[in-house]
């Protein structure tokens, strides 16, 4: 037990004259501190500091008059009051002596209390904190600087520190000193490198090198026609700077890409065999099959968005083919998703909305009526085959960028929280286009919802009724 300690127990023993100094200054000290009370709070504050210099300077000088009181006991006093061994007024003196350091030590322990709380400890001064109010760290003293500016008293300000303020963690290595809060932060938007997504298992990186110029292509396309169209509503002129042909371009970048991704290596272990790699059975690879959906829904998107397209090949044409994959892949990814809910992966309320099932309409449309649907729609919208080339080429593209998404996270580049706002955020961004364009080249709404042209609808006093009836039997 240290003197100090022993001080604020009482039980030190120095000598009177000495601690009645020290009270003196203390009182004195506090009397002038009294007297202004009304002065700035910088000013007290420097008292209280130069008073805790008082005290550790006359500290060493407790140490000393301690021992050599305790040497006066220990050899006793003689009448005269001179030290000996064996003075014969040695029991009164040692009494005497003992009577009063008692009662001093008692004094200096009521300084030292009144000092170290009117004084905060060195460790709580250097101690940091987080402020939960403006997402800083603090030490008391800073938090003081701090203070002053809404004019605290000092009581607000140590509950503000003891309540508002959190302690900080301290991570082993260069990490240095992080609040909690900061911490989690940190840990939602802290991306790795790129680097990870390269993997030798893509031949000659074809994968890697076609999904980035297609993303940063159908981007500035994306990008180019939504710009292009408010301007255009707002009547002022745009010059186009991506092409229909650069469209075209990354079309085909995105179907390299999509094929590319179905690479045996990239897509499933070697021992597992097709139906694990479409995720079926009680082992089944959802992963794999879910890219697997997702690469056959781009070209689904692909083919769908060139066939409106007055150039597009008689000898290409495939609806009731395309079609009939469409719908089955449908039913593909409802399986994948309620695999999910039943790993305890997903809620089942996330899974009640297959996103493919959107397309439904147009894989209809396809396979019960072929080339006369988008005939009939051309002959009375001519921008038709514009407006559903660009609605399905950004529906390919936001596909792809939900995929990717899943990729990163899958190679723990980027955080959930990320993922969850990319798979959610750039989706209904994108989607904004296709109405935007629809507005601008004049297609009807309820026709660009329904598919069915108004001359179609009229003549047979409603719109599609087998359409409608199937899409509320997917929903329920």
């Amino acid at each position: 037990m240290s003197l100090w300690d022993q001080a604020l127990r009482g039980t030190t023993l120095v000598r009177p004259n000495v601690l009645l100094g020290l009270s003196g200054l203390v009182v004195s000290n506090n009397h002038n501190n009294n007297n202004n009370h009304h002065s700035n709070k910088q000013q007290q504050r420097q008292q209280q500091q130069q008073h805790g210099l008082v005290i550790s300077s006359c500290s060493s000088t407790f140490v000393a008059e301690a021992v050599a009181v305790a040497a006066i006991l220990a050899r006793g006093v003689d009448r005269s009051g001179r030290v000996g061994r064996r003075g014969p007024g040695k029991k009164l003196a040692v009494q005497a002596a003992a009577a009063r350091t008692a009662a001093a030590a008692d004094a200096a322990a009521a300084v030292a209390a009144a000092a170290i709380k009117s004084s905060p400890p060195a460790a709580v001064l250097e101690e940091r904190r987080y402020n939960t109010w403006d997402g800083e760290s603090y030490t008391f003293q800073e938090l003081r600087r701090w203070g002053d500016r809404v004019n605290w008293s000092e009581a607000e300000l140590e509950e503000h520190w003891r309540l508002r303020c959190t302690a900080l963690v301290f991570p082993d290595g260069d990490a240095g000193s992080t609040a909690p809060q900061v911490e989690a932060w940190r840990k939602v938007w802290t991306f790795r490198s790129m680097t990870h997504m390269l993997t030798e298992k893509d031949a000659a990186r074809v994968h890697a090198i076609s999904g980035a110029a297609y993303t940063l292509l159908g981007a500035a396309y994306l990008l180019d026609t939504a710009v292009h169209d408010i301007a255009a509503l707002y009547g002022v002129e745009w010059q186009r700077h991506v092409s229909h042909e650069a469209a075209l371009a990354a079309m085909l970048l995105g179907a390299l890409n999509a094929a590319s991704g179905l690479q045996p290596k990239l897509l499933a272990r070697p021992s597992e065999d097709l139906p694990k790699v479409l995720g079926f059975g009680e082992n089944g690879n959802l992963k794999s099959g879910g890219f697997l959906n997702a690469s056959v829904f781009y070209f689904i998107l692909t083919y769908q968005g060139l066939r409106a397209l007055p150039s597009f090949p008689t000898f290409l044409v495939m609806d009731t083919v395309v079609g009939a994959v469409s719908i089955a892949a449908v039913l593909h990814q409802a399986f994948l998703l309620n695999a999910w809910v039943t790993k305890g992966s997903m809620h089942r309320v996330d899974a009640l909305l297959v996103p493919a099932m959107f397309n439904l309409p147009v894989s209809v449309h396809l396979l019960l009526q072929g080339q006369a649907w988008v005939e009939q729609l051309a002959s009375q919208y001519p921008s038709f085959p514009e407006v559903f080339f660009t609605a399905n080429f950004a529906l390919a593209w936001s596909l792809s960028m939900v995929t990717f998404a899943l990729s990163l996270y899958e190679r723990r580049v980027i955080s959930i929280e990320v993922r969850g706002m990319l798979m959610l955020g750039l989706p209904m961004l994108v989607f904004a286009v296709i109405p935007l364009h629809g507005a601008v080249l004049g297609m009807d709404m309820a026709t660009m919802l329904t598919l069915v042209s108004a001359t179609a609808s009229s003549s047979e006093g409603k719109r599609s009724p087998y359409l409608m009836l199937l899409l509320l039997r997917v929903c329920c």
